[in-house]
């Protein structure tokens, strides 16, 4: 878990990475997908509910390193949950998430709740990696209790290896979860879903360990990136079941990593960043200064020929009243593209959707909400050469904006 992931779930809390992802996690109480916000690797991920009834999935980010307080309003215009790490993060030598439960919770965050496990090559034996195991999961109670999160909550531990569990790791897991259910918390695990074929066997790693299970109850937050059944780096209002993911008993399914994974995602590449990250919306936090936007604001009130040029994130952000509103106040032509289309009524009269290569070339400022300054916009040469650009957007741009905004 690296980045942003995209995660459905139904249960209670739940938490992973992003880099997107798309980016995601939880623990007590929360039904949802999930998002990881990590900026080395990113995954999307969707729950279903475990403690509590929620009517259908959510979206939710999980990421290694902590977004920032100051993100998390413009995160949670999207997402209702987030990772939260009880140890170090894989690849991670701190944990920048300790003692950010309450302001989470201010922000109306659920959680997924998460706790690094043993790679392999630190697994000796059967007997020392199941004492390892139990020490462990002593370790993930009681970090579990000094952040604050009560007895029942679900701890899912991070199983980033996949294939076929061996002796030692099937030791260390169900030792692992036993020691945590002792503590009075539920026991989870991340894991793989994508079938790997192992010595002319196809194996599925999630399959694996609950075959092996002896009826133990486990939490099963499963990562499939692959396309389908994955929707690839995406948002979607009506998020897939858990189930979908190609393990019926799933309730947490990460369908999204960023940087994409190549040899998945082909049949999706189109759905995630040409640099192949998954970005979600308002996932850097930036926001503009007080003196930018008094500009933006000038240029706009004194324009003689503005438009207005919006896109997707437009939509991802639920912009649109307060677009048509700043529209109708200044009297601004609007067009729209991806998908905004639709989020100003087609019979407003300042919506237009002809004529637009005349009106960007002819307007003396142009207000760009949502729009990358790429192919769709000529990389700029859609505006007249003296048009003023006011870009406004959720997220920094990939690269740099071709020409001055």
């Amino acid at each position: 878990m690296r980045g942003f992931d995209g995660t459905t779930m139904q249960f209670a809390k739940i938490e992973k990475q992003i880099t997107a992802v798309v980016l995601v996690g939880f623990a007590v109480a929360i039904v949802g997908m999930a998002i990881r916000l990590d900026r080395s690797s990113a995954k999307l991920s969707e729950t279903a509910s475990l403690q509590a009834t929620i009517p259908h999935p959510v979206l939710g980010f999980d990421r290694n390193d902590y977004p920032g307080d100051d993100a998390l309003p413009a995160l949670r215009r999207t997402f209702s949950f987030s990772s939260y790490w009880l140890n170090n993060p894989p690849g991670a030598k701190s944990n920048s998430w300790l003692g950010k439960r309450g302001v989470l919770a201010r922000n109306d965050f659920g959680y997924l709740v998460l706790f690094n496990g043993r790679a392999s090559a630190e697994l000796k034996s059967e007997a020392a990696a199941a004492r390892l195991g139990a020490s462990d999961a002593n370790a993930a109670a009681a970090g579990a209790t000094r952040d604050g999160f009560p007895e029942g909550t679900v701890i899912f531990l991070d199983q980033e290896e996949g294939g076929r569990m061996l002796p030692a790791q099937k030791a260390y897991i169900y030792a692992w979860l036993d020691g945590v259910k002792a503590a009075g918390f539920r026991g989870g695990i991340y894991c793989s879903a994508i079938a790997v074929n192992d010595g002319g066997e196809e194996v599925m790693t999630a399959e694996n360990i609950r075959e092996h299970a002896n009826g133990r109850a486990i939490v099963f937050f499963v990562y499939n990136d692959a396309c389908p059944p994955a929707p690839g780096c995406s948002y979607p209002p009506n998020a897939p079941r858990p189930s979908a993911s190609g393990f019926a008993q799933a309730e947490v399914w990460q369908f999204a990593q960023s940087p994409r994974r190549r040899e998945y995602t082909q049949r999706c590449a189109a759905t995630y960043n040409a640099d192949g990250d998954c970005d979600p919306p308002g996932a850097s936090g930036a926001g503009a200064s007080g003196e930018a936007l008094e500009r933006a604001a000038a240029l706009l009130a004194a324009a003689e020929r503005p438009v207005i040029m919006a896109g997707t994130d437009l939509y991802w952000s639920h912009g649109e009243e307060a677009l048509a509103e700043l529209a109708r106040t200044l009297r601004i032509p609007v067009f729209l593209n991806g998908l905004a289309r639709g989020c100003v009524a087609a019979d407003d009269e300042l919506f237009f959707s002809r004529a637009r290569s005349q009106a960007l070339k002819g307007a003396d400022v142009a207000l760009v909400v949502g729009v990358p300054m790429d192919f769709r916009l000529g990389f700029g040469a859609s505006f007249g050469d003296e048009t003023e650009i006011v870009v406004v957007d959720v997220a920094e741009p990939e690269r740099r904006h071709p020409r001055a905004v």
